[in-house]
This record gives C-alpha cells, structure tokens and sequence, in this order.
C-alpha cells in the first residue's frame, strides 16, 4: 500500500459524508435534515481522524462520535426535521469540538445539495 495524499483523505471525507447522509435520511426518510458541513469542521474531522502511522483509520470513530452520535442526541431531544431543513455542522469551537447550530449559511446549504 502506498502513502495517501491530502486530496485522497478529503475525497474518504467526502464519501463517509455521503454514508452519513444516506443512513439519516433512510432512518428518517422526508423529515430527515440535510447535514452540512463547514470548512472549518472539515478540517476539524481530517485533523481527528488522520494520522501519519495509521492513515484514515481513526475518521470512523471520529465521525460516529464527532457526528452521528451528536445528530442523534439533537434529533432525540427535539431538534430540527423535516423538508428543506438543514442541520450546518461546525468546527470552530475552542474546545475543537464540532458545533451545530440551527441556521445554515446559504453556501453551506448550496454546496451540501449539489453533494447529495
């Protein structure tokens, strides 16, 4: 096996982006949120999940813990579902921890829809 580049690790990101998605709206169908994801939480996510020994065997974990499991606890306690909403996924906390707020940025939303 030989060493992957930066690019092959953002397009791993990118289909486990996809996966996450997929999973979501088949466990929800039509009230399932769209997820997007900042460049800033992107970032976040590859500096978790990368390492220089291992590769991309962490992003997994990362992503179950940094995302699916976060989703799931906002949608148990009452977060937004339904059509057209759209839960914008961030990394810009101090803490280095992914951040969800309720209103999406245009491009954000924009960029996420062209990806699904």
């Amino acid at each position: 096996f030989g060493v992957l580049e930066e690019a092959h690790y953002k397009e791993i990101l990118e289909w486990q982006f996809l996966r996450i998605q997929s999973h979501v709206s088949t466990r929800l169908g039509v009230t399932a949120p769209v997820i997007a994801y900042t460049p800033t939480a992107r970032a976040l996510l590859l500096r978790q999940g990368i390492s220089k020994e291992y590769g991309a065997r962490q992003l997994n974990r990362v992503l179950y813990r940094q995302v699916m499991v976060k989703i799931a606890m906002l949608l148990e306690q009452g977060g937004p579902t339904g059509l057209g909403v759209v839960v914008d996924v961030d990394g810009a906390s101090p803490e280095e921890t992914i951040v969800y707020r309720g209103e999406t940025p245009t491009e954000y939303a924009t960029e996420t829809s062209e990806n699904c």
